[in-house]
């Protein structure tokens, strides 16, 4: 890279930016100078994900060619021990709500003479893990809203048995399918909850509007509580049944739609009360983490 270039980086920092990334495809990049597959299929797919999930327009999230101020720094607080502290270190600016530019700059072929440190799949593998771990957003929240809006529904549609509309039949068979889009979505959703705590436990500038929410309320006795009578509610209609069952008798095939929803109702109440804890254990640590 030539001085020119630097001279852009310390620029664009005089200028109040706090981070500033090298662009190796805005800036070129020379015959031999990156691998083939990193050029076009490595980078690009890795800082298009990372442009999705995290809405950042970084152009070349894998750039190491980056300036960035002492106070921008401290705000980082990165943690990977690799490679994918490059991505960890854009992710976590754009979290922080820090100013971040990018400039060209020029790629030349490696003059070193060592092989690299850079191992493809391993090295891709470790960024593009941390990229998602850290969008729960995207990764839990928004997919478990859906798949829950879609399984209590089809679960309420369908709990008094099958339903025919038009010359299509909905039977069992989408019972099971809007039992298992309940349970997935609801497990997405707390899971979600409980990434965006653990992330706000080492980056206390993203706890956005979810962690004090749940900070200011109560969130261990709502879903213990909610979580509970839900559970046994089912577990009370599930045992009715099968009381039904010894004392009538023989099959019983009406049943099986509300046996789904019944025990759809308990596993999620079970899932809840445990999350709960988990909750409250993050909770706990953040704020002890605050306090120090």
């Amino acid at each position: 890279m030539t001085g020119a270039k630097i001279d852009g980086i310390i620029d664009r920092l005089e200028e109040g930016t706090d981070l500033v990334m090298g662009n190796r495809f805005a800036g070129g990049i020379e015959p031999g100078a990156m691998p083939p597959l990193h050029r076009y299929f490595g980078n690009p797919v890795l800082s298009a994900i990372a442009r999705w999930l995290h809405r950042s327009p970084v152009g070349d999230f894998h750039c190491g060619m980056r300036g960035f101020t002492p106070d921008a720094f401290a705000r980082l607080n990165p943690r990977s021990s690799g490679m994918e502290f490059a991505s960890e270190m854009v992710i976590n600016a754009y979290r922080a709500g820090l100013d971040v530019r990018e400039v060209p700059i020029k790629l030349y072929p490696d003059k070193r003479g060592r092989p690299p440190h850079l191992r493809s799949f391993r090295d891709g593998w470790r960024h593009l893990r941390l990229i998602i771990a850290h969008a729960p957003d995207r990764l839990y929240l928004v997919p478990g809203f859906i798949l829950l809006a879609l399984g209590v529904f089809g679960l309420a549609a369908l709990a008094g048995g099958p339903i025919r509309i038009g010359s299509h039949y909905f039977g069992i068979h989408f019972v099971a399918l809007a039992s298992m889009a309940t349970l997935i979505g609801l497990s997405s959703i707390l899971l979600g909850v409980l990434a965006k705590v653990a992330i706000a436990i080492y980056h206390p500038w993203a706890q956005g509007r979810v962690v004090p929410w749940l900070k200011r309320g109560r969130p261990l006795e709502w879903l213990v509580g909610t979580g509970g009578a839900l559970a046994l509610a089912g577990f009370g209609a599930d045992a009715w049944l099968m009381l039904r069952w010894l004392l009538v008798g023989g099959p019983m095939e009406q049943s099986v739609h509300s046996v789904f929803l019944i025990s759809t109702a308990f596993v999620a109440g079970v899932i809840m009360v445990l999350s709960g804890f988990v909750l409250k254990l993050l909770l706990d640590v953040l704020g002890d983490d605050h306090d120090r």
